[in-house]
């Protein structure tokens, strides 16, 4: 609010609409900022529970969540031009939130993210979407309905939230975004280091390279995996791992 009223009396006085001598925010101090409610995320056995009541589209949807810390936007905004089932990694490059297709929300959010075990699942699903598209370009949506993308909104009050409450262990404050606290806070737990982990949330920091290697991406790939297996059970890989690509990425590039 104090911001919003700033820029409000700032644009008024550069439109002449506002005759006071000074606008009077300036040097307003709000105190400290305070959270509004704690923070929380589902522990392993309500999150296996709260999975086996989703219907299967939705519930992978969570659990790329859970696995990679992509952001609801940027899971629904995924097309399947960016999956790379052959390596197992998906490449945020855009993001859809209400309507508006969109770029990252920051440089830093364009980042390669392995998807683990998952890579099967997503192979089962990219064999239905090819089925059911008689010229399949790679612009489709992977998680939709009818074709057009979800909306978050409508996901999380009619299908997940729901069977949160159905089971118990609903609370203020859950939603989308704490599937993604959720991986953030397991990969440090499984040893991840807190850059390896801001990699992975695509977050911006002054301090930060903006490059990373192909170690980095496998220390990554295997965090991750020990989720899968700690939150899903082991199940076996198929297919090449990062471990096989030789790549360096510039994310500032």
């Amino acid at each position: 609010m104090h911001a919003i009223l700033g820029s409000l009396f700032t644009k008024a006085d550069d439109w002449s609409y506002w005759n006071g001598s000074r606008n009077p925010v300036l040097r307003v101090r709000v105190g400290r900022k305070r959270l509004k409610r704690k923070r929380r995320i589902l522990d392993d056995e309500q999150l296996r529970a709260l999975l086996a009541g989703l219907p299967p589209e939705i519930g992978l949807m969570v659990r790329t969540a859970v696995s990679t810390g992509m952001r609801v936007s940027e899971i629904i905004g995924l097309k399947w031009r960016a999956v790379d089932l052959e390596h197992g990694l998906v490449h945020v490059q855009e993001r859809y939130y209400r309507g508006d297709t969109d770029e990252p929300k920051t440089d830093k959010s364009r980042r390669p993210l392995p998807l683990g075990y998952l890579t099967q699942d997503f192979r089962e699903l990219r064999a239905l979407a090819l089925a059911e598209h008689a010229k399949f370009s790679g612009h489709e949506y992977v998680f939709h309905k009818d074709g057009k993308p979800f909306d978050d909104r409508e996901i999380l009050r009619d299908i997940i939230r729901p069977v949160a409450e159905r089971l118990g262990f609903h609370f203020e404050g859950f939603g989308c975004h704490s599937f993604r606290r959720q991986n953030i806070t397991l990969i440090q737990e499984e040893g991840a280091t807190p850059f390896e982990a801001m990699e992975q949330a695509g977050h911006t920091r002054s301090n930060m390279t903006s490059h990373y290697t192909v170690v980095a991406l496998t220390r990554r790939e295997q965090a991750v995996e020990r989720v899968q297996e700690r939150l899903f059970g082991k199940q076996e890989k198929k297919g090449p791992s990062v471990a096989s690509l030789k790549l360096v990425r510039d994310i500032a590039g």
